[in-house]
């Protein structure tokens, strides 16, 4: 059985009362060295964070559920989101239209990623922005 058979990809899962979208497994030019999915740690909580496949923005808006159940939905898996950015921004577009509160959580380098000034499209779609500044030590 191949690793796409045996496991079901997880594009949405719930966390202290908030739904996450995991968009990709693609980080860009980061290998963070405290990364789990470099020692093979897949896994949040009980959730295999593993994609076989870019989910689509269909796929996302449907993992994302009535946003009326959650306090927010949030951009962020074992991957950096802004290097899906249509796609993001379409399912966050979407996702407003049906009134969901939204947050991308990101490494911050997605101008990088993207060779542009995405911040203000971000912002436009996404009103709440965390950059994680993840590192091995202080």
């Amino acid at each position: 059985m191949s690793d796409s058979e045996q496991y079901e990809d997880t594009v949405g899962y719930t966390l202290h009362g908030s739904r996450y979208l995991n968009v990709t497994n693609q980080c860009g030019i980061l290998r963070g060295a405290f990364c789990p999915k470099f020692s093979g740690a897949w896994s949040v909580k009980e959730y295999d964070m593993r994609l076989h496949h870019h989910p689509s923005a269909d796929e996302l808006v449907a993992a994302a559920g009535n946003p009326a159940d959650y306090k927010e939905i949030v951009f962020c898996g074992m991957g950096e989101s802004t290097m899906r950015l249509d796609v993001m921004l379409d399912v966050a577009r979407r996702l407003r239209e049906k009134g969901a509160r939204l947050r991308l959580n990101t490494n911050g380098l997605g101008n990088l990623i993207n060779g542009r000034d995405v911040a203000p499209e971000i912002a436009a779609l996404i009103p709440t922005i965390s950059v994680s500044l993840n590192a091995q030590d202080e």
